[in-house]
């Protein structure tokens, strides 16, 4: 799992990756690391995982290259999973305007209760009306505009039923992303 560093505030929840990844890996019984990549490397190192997970509280501005740079690595078979943290409306607007310049033929779509990607008991819910850019074969892009960084930050299995919809939610994401590897 890659998480992007942008311009803005990228890290409000530091440890939400780190968790999810380590979740995952003892979950699934494979071993499965993070990296904080930067929107400027190469696009190497953003195709170094499968998925590539953005957070922003704010605005987050990319620029034409940026946007460019996102599209390549969702069209060399990458996954954008992007949230809202502290619920930041100003980002989901900027991640829908990232979206729009990345795939002007695609809209975003609600996922509904019935998308695979949300089966199972309170996925739908946990990921607060996420929304995501689909060309017809499998989700390019995925943004929840409600936080999901925080309940990452706090762990699984805290007793929280929503904090652990979110964790298997993501999980399903991820197994979908990487053809259940």
């Amino acid at each position: 799992v890659n998480k992007l560093r942008h311009r803005g505030k990228w890290n409000a929840r530091p440890r939400d990756a780190a968790n999810l990844a380590q979740w995952l890996s003892w979950t699934y019984e494979r071993p499965l690391s993070w990296q904080v990549v930067d929107i400027d490397a190469p696009l190497a190192e953003l195709c170094d995982a499968p998925v590539l997970y953005i957070s922003g509280a704010g605005a987050c501005e990319f620029t034409a290259a940026q946007t460019d740079k996102l599209r390549d690595y969702v069209l060399r078979g990458g996954l954008i999973i992007s949230e809202a943290a502290a619920n930041s409306a100003e980002f989901t607007l900027d991640m829908q305007e990232c979206c729009r310049s990345m795939f002007p033929d695609a809209a975003l779509t609600p996922l509904g209760k019935d998308h695979p990607l949300l089966a199972g008991p309170g996925a739908a819910d946990s990921l607060g009306g996420a929304v995501a850019v689909d060309n017809g074969i499998r989700p390019l892009v995925i943004h929840s505009p409600m936080e999901l960084s925080g309940s990452l930050q706090m762990g699984y299995d805290r007793g929280d039923a929503r904090s652990n919809a979110i964790y298997e939610a993501l999980a399903r994401i991820y197994l979908y992303s990487t053809d259940n590897g």
